[in-house]
């Protein structure tokens, strides 16, 4: 062989080992992706569930706060954001309340500027606005009702059928709703029970 070919042999081998470098790399990529996203999708699962569940006991949400700090995406921070702004009741002295709240506000705020088109999100926003006292000036739900109304009236929800029905009772519940839209969410509701 000449000093030519040669070169050219190791060059190309070289050329190899870093294409399957770059492969490996995207096989591992997509991999730690399909990972994280099943991971994402379990452990939003269980904070909503977890959630869910705290709406009907006292006083526990602090422990579901800290429970999700390790979970930093925009459907966690509402969550965590709407517990804190609850937990407000169970904090001693005016001052503890209102900073309470505040730091739960402002965590649902920053999860609708990172994704305001998630009903999930505003939701929970939602949520707090109509739960909460007037004097804390945090009453504007026009956008966040008309998105959860759409997404609660939706034939075609591809929502979860948890949350859509979690939705839907809580607008039967709290919502100022006219008698034809009730109608239509229990309906809705007994579909997607016998569907479920």
């Amino acid at each position: 062989m000449t000093k030519l070919q040669i070169q050219m042999t190791k060059s190309s081998g070289s050329e190899q080992f870093v294409r399957s470098l770059i492969n490996l790399k995207m096989i591992l990529v997509i991999l730690l992706f399909s990972f994280s996203h099943a991971s994402y999708s379990q452990d939003i699962h269980s904070i909503r569930s977890s959630y869910f569940l705290l709406n009907e006991k006292e006083c526990e949400w602090m422990d579901f706060v800290e429970s999700t700090e390790g979970n930093n995406t925009a459907v966690a921070m509402a969550y965590r954001g709407s517990a804190l702004a609850a937990s407000a009741q169970c904090a001693k002295g005016p001052f503890n309340k209102l900073r309470q709240f505040n730091k739960g506000r402002k965590n649902l705020e920053k999860a609708v500027t990172l994704e305001p088109d998630n009903v999930e999100i505003r939701f929970l926003r939602y949520q707090v606005k109509l739960e909460s006292p007037g004097i804390l000036n945090y009453k504007d739900i026009g956008e966040d009702e008309s998105m959860v109304m759409q997404a609660a009236m939706d034939l075609e929800s591809k929502m979860d059928t948890f949350l859509l029905n979690k939705i839907r009772n809580y607008l039967l519940k709290k919502g100022d709703l006219s008698y034809a839209e009730k109608m239509k969410i229990k309906g809705l509701n007994q579909d997607s029970n016998r569907d479920g």
